[in-house]
């Protein structure tokens, strides 16, 4: 299972929110208003995710960060920049933004750290 979510805030634009999460992640159905959502249960739902991450060259940094990131049952708890997803860019942060993060939670973390 993968879950995905972000706040919307009362500034931004709930169209270029939804951009910016179709831009990492668009094989996922996405839903809501303040807080925008979506599920997946198939890890190859985040093949684009994984593509970008290969394509900016940064796969050994994901690996590295996402391995600290999962827990012994192999769960995964992440979050990325919002601005550079609506960029098309992966940008993984561990510090609250003015405009909220991207927070990806997944179960099968073994089978993404392997794909990359």
């Amino acid at each position: 299972m993968i879950k995905i979510a972000t706040p919307v805030k009362p500034t931004e634009s709930r169209e270029k929110v939804m951009k910016a999460l179709g831009n990492l992640f668009p094989d996922v159905e996405f839903s809501g208003k303040e807080k925008i959502g979506g599920k997946a249960d198939d890890i190859r739902t985040l093949e684009v995710f994984i593509e970008k991450i290969k394509k900016q060259e940064i796969s050994e940094t994901a690996k590295s960060l996402l391995a600290s990131c999962s827990d012994s049952e192999g769960k995964l708890r992440f979050e990325l920049n919002k601005q550079a997803a609506y960029a098309g860019k992966v940008n993984f942060t561990d510090f609250d933004t003015p405009l909220g993060n991207i927070t990806v939670e997944t179960d099968d973390g073994d089978l993404l750290l392997e794909s990359l």
